[in-house]
């Protein structure tokens, strides 16, 4: 889940009994750095409490939240392994319990949308719930079965988890990045970007903050505020793929072409799929051609996010763009959000070309009743 940037843990499982009570403070310190939360004294007695009274299960905890943090599918797998048998040590471990969870997630969001198993959901649920049981005051598991209703489609129940990890922990950097992220993803990107302007506050080094900001003006159409944001975050790591992806495609939508081939070609050294950096040099190159001129695309096609739908209208290709939106509102949740929320289509400056159109005017009247329906509720944050 890109969302959670864990940092490795030393292999201090190996201690023995005699030191167990400084495993109990190294295990508070690291699950604290885990989720994002500056450890005080208070925290640390969060944490502590949190603990077991079984170095097995201890011990397997540590070693599963480091082969987690070493990514990919194969190390998730035997990170599930390895927090299984923290659980199966103690039952009644909620740590282990969430670190289970916390690893299904980690597997589910590792999958393309079209090959994700609900299965694999449905376990991230089975224990987060089950860790939420054993310490309601845990606000990290309430943000994961936020997660996990948001992906059933079921909004109102995610609004409830991710307000009371909020109500429990408002002071915590990964409560307000996940709370951004949310209402960044059903479309609700004002409210989002107030909680992830805290975030960034509370963790100003971690670069994906900066990116959700940037995304999220870049849906209302301020592509150049969004290039301010993302190249806050490369200014935190150059090397951040979100943002120089981010950066490379708000470059050419600003219609800064030098700068954008230049960051076209630093994707190279990234190793981004060649036919994004493709797809990419085409634009440009079409765009040196002439704005405004349709363009028959043979690298791709634009893709159903704003993005597609913007370089679409900077060919001036109306008709595709409007079913660029169309075909985006009928796919629903897709890449984890919904693409053309009321907000992002009432004021954004990119679609005033639209707006005499019909066919627009229908599809901003639909999106309107939906937002009234379903968003509006959860503007409460």
């Amino acid at each position: 889940d890109a969302r959670k940037d864990i940092s490795p843990v030393p292999m201090t499982c190996r201690k023995g009994l005699s030191d167990y009570q400084a495993l109990q403070d190294e295990i508070a310190v690291y699950t604290a750095n885990a989720l994002g939360v500056e450890l005080g004294e208070d925290q640390l007695t969060k944490f502590s409490r949190r603990g077991t009274d079984n170095i097995e299960a201890y011990g397997s905890f540590l070693e599963g939240m480091r082969v987690l943090d070493a990514g990919g599918e194969d190390n998730v797998n035997g990170a599930i392994s390895m927090l299984q048998r923290a659980i199966e040590s103690d039952p009644d471990y909620p740590l282990g319990h969430w670190g289970l969870g916390y690893a299904y997630e980690n597997l589910y969001y590792s999958k393309r949308d079209e090959d994700k198993d609900p299965a694999v959901l449905e376990k991230m649920y089975e224990h987060l719930r089950r860790a939420s049981e054993l310490d309601p005051s845990m606000a990290e598991t309430n943000l994961g079965l936020g997660w996990y209703h948001f992906n059933k489609l079921d909004n109102g129940r995610a609004f409830d988890s991710f307000r009371k990890a909020l109500e429990l922990e408002p002071e915590n950097f990964l409560v307000n990045r996940d709370v951004g992220a949310f209402l960044m993803s059903v479309g609700l990107y004002r409210q989002s970007v107030r909680h992830l302007k805290k975030a960034v506050k509370l963790s100003p080094r971690d670069p994906l903050p900066w990116c959700l900001i940037a995304q999220c003006l870049y849906f209302l159409g301020r592509c150049d505020n969004a290039l301010e944001y993302v190249k806050k975050a490369l200014a935190v790591n150059e090397n951040n793929r979100t943002a120089n992806f981010m950066c490379a495609v708000l470059l050419v939508l600003t219609r800064r072409l030098d700068e954008a081939g230049r960051r076209i070609e630093a994707l190279e050294h990234l190793d981004f799929p060649s036919p994004t950096i493709d797809f990419l040099r085409e634009v440009v190159a079409a765009l040196r051609a002439g704005r405004g001129r349709p363009h028959d695309f043979e690298s791709g096609q634009p893709r159903l996010s704003p993005q597609g739908t913007y370089i679409y209208l900077l060919f001036g290709m109306k008709d595709e763009a409007l079913a660029n939106i169309r075909a985006g509102i009928e796919g629903g949740l897709v890449e984890g959000m919904y693409l053309y929320s009321y907000p992002s289509l009432v004021k954004n400056p990119w679609y005033d070309e639209l707006r005499d159109d019909p066919r627009f005017e229908a599809i901003l009247a639909g999106q309107k009743e939906a937002y009234l329906r379903e968003l509006k509720p959860l503007e409460k944050f």
